[in-house]
């Protein structure tokens, strides 16, 4: 596995909503976010696949009840959560390069 910070200041991520087509809940975040490209190698067969992971850096305005902080075993303002996009999912970065 390896894993590189994907250079960007704004990032909106898109998640897919269930409903008989294609619909999406949209959100910006601005700062305490980070994006990584994750490169995983199957062990079996030697395939590859890329995937984009964000790390929310900042959960001190989270609730307290959050899933992410059952399975993590930490609570707001802790550690960071970092989570896949899976592949029905988009995410636009704003980076460096672009306007």
């Amino acid at each position: 596995m390896a894993a590189a910070p994907v250079d960007g200041g704004r990032y909106v991520s898109c998640h897919t909503v269930p409903f008989p087509y294609a619909v999406y809940q949209c959100h910006i975040a601005k700062n305490g976010y980070r994006a990584y490209k994750v490169s995983l190698t199957g062990v079996h067969d030697g395939s590859a696949v890329a995937m984009l992971a964000f790390c929310h850096l900042d959960t001190a305005g989270w609730n307290a009840a959050h899933p992410a902080f059952q399975v993590l075993h930490t609570k707001p303002g802790g550690s960071p959560v970092c989570h896949f996009m899976s592949y029905v999912n988009l995410a636009f970065v704003k980076t460096a390069t672009t306007a």
